[in-house]
């Protein structure tokens, strides 16, 4: 019997997720709100009516339309054919290792990073396809607005095209995209399962690309003038997050890169797996407000410090400084690792989640952690509302 791509079917979900990402990794099938086992025997269907393919092994495992897919992706309706196309290069694919350095090769891989992104950030009500968002403009102020009441992300590609005059050349940069939300504004990298070559320069003009986008693009901006001081940085464990805290970028390569660390990026690095509780994160990183609310779910009113303390932490209470990491901002959890060192006389406490804890510790050493759940903290955020902060 041949496949159907009925509404709310397996089908049309593996339907939708290449159709997103240009192809799909084999990997990321957990990313995908189905039964993994009844995913598989839909896509089972699909590949043996020849509409999908299956190619590669072990990481570079990945999901492709044939050119007879395309068909029921059409019927599926043509703006998502119209997005497909402009995400695979026109249904073009290259072979060849990525060990060896090969484009086709790398071109899979970071289409497989990207899959990763857009998935968890489809399931978490974000715009992501081509049709659902504002185009973005450079050089003159845009009249249909990107409103900051509503979540949207635009790839890299998509940040580098609002350039049509090319006046900001952008060389080579790690950055996956920009994600805008109510929550505030941030540069989007994936580090996968380690440290990632970085060159300054190319990250500092991706910087200065997303500010000016803002400018031109945004009907309300967060500070003036704005500044791309935030990064979500996606990752598949928090042992890599420990990695990068550990890192001093090392020797700097003859072709200008050096391995990713705090003296060659952003101020503020929120560090966000692909599970259950990093969409909890980004749910909270995507609400108006989050900090103020965080800080008024989590501590009384008077032991609050303001911006003034010469300590980067969230509360003051006795003789213990408390730093809040439920954001899984590990630029913050560095400071307040030095700070700690050289205030010996003091106690450091740190509020997490459950799965950061380890993290927290190995990174720290000797400082007391107090677990709070996810599900419940993002329940008294949203519960916060429209209280006047």
């Amino acid at each position: 019997m041949t496949v159907k791509f009925l509404e709310g079917s397996y089908a049309e979900e593996l339907l939708e997720a290449v159709a997103l990402c240009g192809e799909y990794p084999w990997s990321g099938l957990d990313i995908i709100e189905k039964d993994r086992t009844m995913l598989l025997r839909a896509l089972k269907k699909i590949r043996n009516d020849y509409y999908m393919s299956v190619s590669g092994s072990a990481e570079m495992k990945t999901i492709r339309f044939t050119k007879k897919g395309l068909t029921p992706l059409y019927e599926h309706g043509e703006k998502y054919l119209d997005h497909y196309l402009s995400m695979s290069e026109g249904h073009k694919f290259r072979g060849g290792s990525k060990a060896s350095g090969n484009s086709g090769a790398i071109q899979t891989w970071r289409r497989h990073r990207m899959a990763e992104i857009l998935m968890t950030l489809k399931y978490l009500g974000v715009a992501v396809w081509n049709f659902d968002k504002p185009e973005l403009l450079l050089e003159c102020h845009n009249s249909n607005l990107i409103s900051q009441d509503k979540n949207y992300f635009y790839t890299s590609i998509q940040l580098k095209n609002a350039d049509k005059a090319s006046s900001k050349k952008v060389g080579f940069t790690r950055i996956m995209g920009a994600l805008f939300s109510p929550g505030g504004i941030y540069c989007v990298y994936h580090t996968n399962k380690g440290l990632i070559k970085w060159q300054q320069q190319g990250e500092i003009k991706s910087q200065l690309m997303v500010e000016e986008i803002v400018r031109y693009n945004c009907d309300k901006v967060f500070g003036a003038p704005f500044q791309a001081q935030r990064a979500i940085m996606f990752g598949k464990s928090m042992s890599v997050a420990l990695e990068i805290l550990n890192s001093n970028g090392g020797k700097r390569m003859q072709n200008n890169f050096e391995l990713l660390s705090f003296d060659n990026t952003y101020k503020n690095i929120h560090f966000v797996t692909f599970d259950k509780g990093g969409k909890i994160q980004l749910k909270i990183l995507m609400t108006e407000n989050w900090q103020e609310k965080c800080r008024k779910v989590l501590f009384d009113q008077n032991v609050l410090l303001d911006d003034h303390s010469s300590v980067d932490a969230d509360a003051k209470i006795d003789n213990a400084y408390v730093l809040s990491f439920i954001d899984g901002d590990i630029g913050r959890l560095k400071k307040f690792k030095s700070v700690s060192m050289i205030m010996p006389s003091y106690q450091f406490q740190v509020i997490c989640f459950p799965w950061q804890e380890k993290m927290v510790k190995d990174y720290m050493g000797d400082v007391t952690t107090h677990i709070i759940e996810a599900d419940l903290l993002l329940e008294k955020i949203q519960e916060v509302g429209s209280v006047e902060l």
